[in-house]
């Protein structure tokens, strides 16, 4: 099934928890869909404007994730939500250092991209 925030965020939320659940007592190698399901969160949590607990759903589904090829892509989807967090979170309150923040994500998105 394909979740895209483009949608009804709840049943974003319902079924990335869902996932959650499911997975929890994954083997390592699927820690990606963990890593995935907390993005999706994490991004659902940025819509709606919790610009704190959307960077810890984010960071956690980043390191989730993992290194790899075969999830390579959903590395670079949760570096970009996590540049789009800190532009809007920079933009919403300037002077408090997520410009910084901004500039390492930017710089990992940039490392990330084939």
């Amino acid at each position: 099934m394909l979740l895209r925030l483009d949608g009804d965020c709840d049943e974003v939320t319902t079924l990335s928890n869902e996932v959650l659940a499911i997975t929890q007592n994954a083997p390592p190698e699927q820690h990606w869909m963990i890593g995935r399901a907390k993005c999706l969160l994490g991004a659902v949590a940025l819509k709606r404007g919790n610009f704190v607990e959307s960077e810890r759903l984010l960071i956690e589904g980043f390191e989730n994730i993992g290194p790899g090829r075969l999830v390579a892509h959903h590395r670079r989807a949760a570096a970009t939500s996590l540049v789009k967090l800190y532009e809007t979170w920079d933009a919403a309150s300037p002077g408090t250092g997520k410009d910084q923040l901004l500039a390492l994500w930017r710089a990992k998105l940039e490392d990330l991209t084939p």
